[in-house]
């Protein structure tokens, strides 16, 4: 299977899943840049020729990347690539008052990748990530792939580089990844190694005196680096949860109050409140009225920040979904109807810290109302909302 085949595959398989599970979506695009150290081969394990600092790999990427709930990712892009790998010879310095040829293989080549993405979050707004690519590596410009000599004295130093046209490698990449700008963006740091699956450059080396050999050694470089990426993701599209329509089921009930006060006007709702929304006990917490159709909800994670998921319902209706909780307040505008208005808050998860809960602060434009709604898997907290004109 080809690389392009192979991440078309991966994006038909991600696609059918979300689809399936009608899963939270975002789409990035961004850049990357990547500094480190080759990891490069020498036959006789460095005992004549060996690595001259500095020597350096770094390269550039853009990409766009496809995230499913925040746990699964896909990404791919291009990216430039440059290495510089420096060499020398003490022996021969040593022998020639420190001269030093200054043996440098330079390179760049262009790279096709795409990579899986796992993210284990610690909270809401950090998660650690795993990623696993496969890149096919296009060689750009080199230098010395011909011979080259130094003269000192009687001794000649002869190198010889040759460069593939093409090399194909795997990466493996871990790191944390912090959210920023509203939740919206993110930057990443890591650790990531990449492993060449064949030669880039191959060479050959020797030492002679009055064309008697000295010594010689063999070389490879097959791209490998280790080193550090930093990356920055704009999202630039965002496909939240999808929930199914509630199904609100109305029904009786005789120990349940319907109204908070005796002298409601007797043209307005006064319907009783439902058992159970979506499959779920309702349970009413607490009982207000307001004068004003338009009413101001705020809305926040209590107590401590732990991860948990909301949507919320008024009268059978959505008005957010698959939102989750902050130390920052969430303000939505609803409208109500005369009467008696169900807000339903449902859980889509129980955070670190059971059960789901939620502060909020329910605003007429005359009083304020402040309390604390909990939700589980089972149950969900419900207020009931008296508007009376």
């Amino acid at each position: 299977m080809c690389l392009t085949d192979f991440f078309k595959s991966l994006i038909i398989l991600l696609s059918l899943f979300t689809l399936q599970v009608h899963a939270q979506i975002n789409f990035y695009a961004g850049g990357a840049l990547d500094v480190g150290v080759p990891v490069n081969h020498y036959e006789k394990k460095r005992s004549v020729i060996g690595a001259r600092f500095p020597t350096s790999q770094y390269q550039g990427k853009v990409l766009l990347e496809f995230q499913c709930f925040d746990r699964i990712g896909l990404d791919f892009g291009i990216s430039q690539n440059h290495q510089i790998w420096k060499m020398r010879d003490k022996d021969f310095a040593s022998r020639n008052d420190g001269y030093v040829a200054k043996m440098n293989n330079k390179f760049y080549y262009y790279s096709l990748f795409g990579a899986i993405l796992l993210f284990q979050p610690l909270n809401d707004y950090t998660s650690l990530y795993l990623r696993a690519g496969y890149s096919l590596n296009k060689i750009g410009a080199a230098t010395m792939k011909d011979e080259k000599l130094y003269y000192k004295g009687n001794e000649t130093l002869s190198l010889q580089s040759v460069y593939a046209n093409e090399n194909r490698s795997i990466h493996a990449e871990f790191g944390i990844r912090q959210l920023v700008y509203n939740d919206r963006d993110y930057y990443s740091v890591g650790l990531l190694v990449n492993i060449g699956q064949g030669n880039i450059l191959s060479g050959s080396y020797s030492v002679s005196n009055n064309n008697e050999l000295l010594q010689s050694d063999q070389f490879r470089s097959q791209g490998t680096f280790i080193g550090i990426t930093a990356r920055y993701g704009f999202r630039f599209a965002h496909v939240p949860k999808r929930e199914k329509t509630p199904v609100v089921r109305n029904t009786t009930t005789n120990n349940r109050p319907t109204t908070p006060t005796n002298n409601l006007p007797s043209n307005i709702n006064t319907t009783t409140t439902p058992k159970k929304i979506e499959g779920r006990d309702v349970e009413v917490k607490k009982q207000i009225t307001v004068n004003k159709k338009t009413v101001t909800v705020k809305i926040w994670d209590h107590q401590e920040v732990d991860g948990d998921r909301i949507s919320l319902n008024l009268n059978g209706r959505w008005i957010l979904q698959d939102y989750t909780l902050t130390e920052k307040q969430k303000i939505i505008t609803i409208e109500l109807q005369p009467g008696k208005n169900i807000f339903v808050l449902h859980a889509l998860n129980l955070g670190r810290l059971s059960p789901n809960t939620a502060a909020m602060i329910i605003d007429d434009g005359i009083h304020q109302e402040k309390l604390i709604l909990e939700s589980t898997l089972t149950t969900s907290g419900t207020i009931e909302i008296f508007y009376v004109p």
